[in-house]
C-alpha cells in the first residue's frame, strides 16, 4: 500500500496532470487548486480529524466536480457509461473516477457510516498506510505462500498450463498482499479500521480490472485458503478480503 492509496488520490491526480491515451486532450488545469495541494501535503494529504475534513471537504468536492464535468464533457460520455466501455483501460478509468468521487462524498457527509468508521480509525491507518515496512512484510509472505502452492499441486498433478501461470502468480500474489495488510490493519487499528478498508475493496472491484480469473478467485478461497493454515480469527480475515475481492458482472 502506497502514498498513492490515499482516499483523495483521484483528486490529486488531477491536481497534476492526466496521462491516459483518451485524456490527453482533456485540459483539467482550471481544476488545480495549487493553495489547497499545499495545504494538504502540509497535514500528510489525508484529512483526520473532523476539522479537516470541515476544512477541506468542500474545495475538494469542488474540484472532483469541475474534474469530472471537465472530462465527460471532453470525452463526450457520462463516466458511468465509460466504465461499461470495451475498451478496458477506459472501463477501469470511468469505474475508479466514479468510485472514487462516491466514497469521497461519503466521507464528506456528516452523519454518514463511512464518515463515522473513517474519523475512529484513519489517525492509525494513516500511520500503517505510509509506513512501508507492513507491505514488504505481506510481499515476503505472499511470494513464500505461492511457492509452497505451486510446489503442493505440482505433487497433486494439479498444474496449470505455461500461458497462464504469469497471470495467476500475479493475480494470487496480489490479492494476498491485499488480505495480509488488511489483517494487520485489523490487527494495529481495530474493527472499524478493517471494515473501512473492505468497503473501499469491494466498491473499487479491484479484481474486476485485474488479470484474476474466477478459476483464480475460486482457488484463492478454497486450496490456496486452505494452504495456509491460519488460526481460525486470521483466516476469517482473509476470507472475507478474497470474498469482497471476487469478480463483478
Amino acid at each position: 500500500m502506497h502514498r498513492s492509496c490515499s482516499l483523495f488520490f483521484f483528486f490529486l491526480a488531477v491536481q497534476g496532470s492526466v496521462v491516459l491515451g483518451f485524456l490527453r486532450n482533456c485540459d483539467t488545469t482550471k481544476c488545480q487548486d495549487f493553495e489547497l495541494r499545499t495545504e494538504l501535503q502540509r497535514i500528510g494529504w489525508v484529512p483526520t480529524t473532523e476539522e479537516q475534513l470541515n476544512r477541506f471537504c468542500p474545495p475538494i468536492m469542488m474540484g472532483l466536480r469541475c474534474a469530472v464535468e471537465t472530462i465527460q464533457e471532453c470525452i463526450g460520455k457520462d463516466l458511468v457509461e465509460l466504465s461499461t466501455s470495451d475498451n478496458k483501460t477506459a472501463a477501469a478509468f470511468g469505474h475508479g473516477v466514479v468510485a472514487t468521487r462516491n466514497l469521497i462524498t461519503d466521507i464528506c457527509t456528516p452523519g454518514t457510516k463511512m464518515r463515522e468508521n473513517y474519523l475512529s480509525s484513519i489517525s492509525c491507518s494513516k500511520d500503517l498506510l505510509f509506513d512501508p515496512e507492513p507491505m514488504i512484510k505481506c510481499g515476503r509472505q505472499a511470494y513464500a505462500f505461492y511457492d509452497k502452492y505451486e510446489e503442493s499441486r505440482a505433487l497433486l498433478g494439479n498444474q496449470i498450463p505455461v500461458e497462464d501461470r504469469e497471470s495467476e502468480a500475479d493475480c494470487m500474489l496480489s490479492v494476498y498482499k491485499f488480505a495480509c495488510f488488511a489483517a494487520e490493519l485489523h490487527d494495529t487499528c481495530g474493527e472499524d479500521a478493517y471494515k473501512t478498508l473492505i468497503d473501499i475493496f469491494k466498491r473499487f472491484q479491484l479484481l474486476k480490472w485485474s488479470e484474476c480469473t474466477e478459476a483464480n478467485i475460486r482457488d484463492l478461497k478454497t486450496d490456496f485458503l486452505d494452504l495456509l493454515e491460519l488460526e481460525e480469527q486470521r483466516r476469517s480475515l482473509f476470507s472475507t478480503v478474497f470474498e469482497s475481492q471476487k469478480r463483478r458482472k
